[in-house]
Order: C-alpha cells, then structure tokens, then sequence
C-alpha cells in the first residue's frame, strides 16, 4: 500500500539557546496490511522521509542563519481499525523506529567584529559574510522512535484499485542530540515531532 505525493511537516522540541521553525519536506513509504477481519488489521513497511528545520541564533558578534535537513528510514507497525460500517475511515495507532542516513545543515554567517585573545579587539570594515555547508550526522543519535497516529481515507478509483488519503501524527519519544562538542552543545534536548499528509494507491 504505497504513498506517493506526500508532505511531511516537522515539529521539532528543542529546548535550549537560539530560534527553531518548522519547514516542510517529504516522505515516500510502501506497507503491507493483515486483515483480521472486515475492521481489524496490522500493517508495517518502510518509510523514507526528509525534514527541514530552520534555524537562527547569535552569539555575541556572530549569527547564524541556515536551514537543517534531516533525512531518516523508518520502520512503522500499526493496529488500524475501520471506525464505521459504511464508511471507509480507518484510525490506526502503533509505534515506529527511524534510523538516521543524513544530517546536513546549509546557512549563512553574519560577523560585524572579532574580539581576539586578550581582549583585544579587531575591527573589519564592513559586516563579514560566510556561506556554509555542514555534514553534522554525527551531532545526533543514529536512530529514533515513538508513536504514531494516523487518520485514513479510502476511495474506489476502479474495480481493482483504491485510493488513500492520510494524515498521520508522529510524536518523537527520544532525545536524538548527541552532545557532543558541536553546534548543538548548548541544545538540552531535541525530539523529532511531524505531521505526515499524503496521498496512495492500494493494490
């Protein structure tokens, strides 16, 4: 049971210095159903998703302003029941784990001045721009898990195929900075929140 055509938001709880705003991204993911009966079923598979976070702090003389993008493969397992008789809306609740392939922030940095070693100060005659472009995987822990839940519709497209529409609720359980000596030493805590939007053909 694909979905294609799917946006993932992110909603991340970060608790520590500097600004955090939600962006969007995407997912991809391909499940396989057991039916216990015309209500009751269980369903895993795999998803892929892509998250984008912004961000923005300044420290000093010095801000940072860039875009994080946080790339996981999950492993969902969920117990979905059909909430009515003669409608084809499905709840579903269950749990996942991701496995984190990349982690990759891109931004800009602003400095007006630099204050050097004794104190002395050193003075530039215009604001100093830099572009960057970090691979900082391992500022987080390989992996993550929490639970899910998920709203789904489904529509006949023809006599052999059904359409689904979803929405579907992640709420991120585990601590996934790393504290190492990075740029997220001064971030206490960060869980990965999304909510999922997408769109598939049931075979």
């Amino acid at each position: 049971m694909p979905y294609k055509s799917s946006v993932d938001i992110a909603l991340y709880d970060v608790q520590g210095s500097g600004e955090y705003k939600l962006g969007a991204g995407y997912f991809a993911e391909a499940l396989i159903k057991y039916n216990f009966n015309d209500r009751y079923s269980i369903f895993s598979g795999i998803n892929y998703n892509v998250s984008t976070i912004k961000l923005h702090s300044a420290v000093s003389v010095t801000e940072f302003s860039g875009k994080l993008h946080k790339t996981y493969m999950s492993l969902p397992l969920m117990f979905k029941v059909k909430a009515f008789e003669s409608v084809p809306l499905g709840i579903s609740l269950g749990t996942y784990v991701g496995f984190l392939l990349s982690a990759k922030e891109k931004g800009d940095i602003y400095m007006d001045r630099f204050i050097g070693g004794g104190g002395t100060l050193f003075s530039f005659p215009e604001p100093m721009h830099l572009e960057y472009d970090d691979d900082i995987k391992e500022n987080f822990t390989s992996h993550d898990f929490g639970i899910s839940l998920q709203l789904d519709y489904e529509f006949k497209l023809n006599d052999k195929l059904k359409a689904v529409a979803l929405s579907r609720f992640n709420y991120g359980l585990k601590d996934v900075a790393s504290y190492d000596e990075s740029v997220l030493a001064n971030t206490r805590k960060w869980r990965n929140y999304s909510i999922m939007l997408g769109v598939g053909v049931k075979i």
